[in-house]
């Protein structure tokens, strides 16, 4: 993949964001993940989600060969169950908005050409509940979000890239 390839993913990634961090803010959720491009290059992401008088916000910094990209802008939660047995060609009206990002990184990770370098980094078929995080405005091209798993006794499975394309946190 060209370099011009790698900055339209980051863009799109990014796209939605705007608007100014705020000081005082209190830091709810952050991930840092590694985001492998099929021709071998690689994004390090660091997402954060803020919380300031109950306003939430994101800041989104990106790296690639060298140049660093930073984006505060608007910021998305929300959280739900996800249902045993969801498979990858469950009817997409019948999710919730959860199990939409659970379905979706399972599609990342079985792709063949994808889905070696792409996946959540835990169990997907465990997951009984999840918190998304989603920085920015929702596309229709995809989210940049962070979904924290759990399984059904509620202990985390872990949290990862989601939305666009797929990362474990670390």
């Amino acid at each position: 993949m060209s370099i011009k390839k790698n900055l339209m993913i980051a863009a799109l990634m990014l796209q939605g964001l705007a608007g100014s961090a705020f000081a005082g803010e209190l830091t709810i959720k952050e991930c840092e993940a590694s985001l492998m491009m099929p021709e071998g290059s690689q994004v390090d992401m660091l997402i954060q989600f803020n919380m300031n008088e109950n306003v939430l916000t994101s800041v989104v910094t990106q790296s690639t060969r060298g140049q660093t990209l930073t984006k505060n802008g608007t910021a998305q939660f929300f959280e739900d169950t996800v249902r045993e047995g969801l498979k990858l060609n469950t009817n997409p009206g019948a999710l919730n908005e959860v199990e939409k990002f659970i379905v979706h990184a399972m599609l990342v990770a079985s792709d063949p050409i994808l889905g070696s370098d792409l996946s959540a980094g835990i169990d997907l078929e465990a997951v009984r509940s999840a918190k998304v995080y989603i920085a920015g405005e929702r596309a229709r091209t995809g989210s940049l979000a962070v979904v924290e798993a759990k399984d059904s006794e509620g202990r985390l499975l872990g949290s990862f890239v989601g939305g666009l394309l797929v990362a474990p946190c670390r």
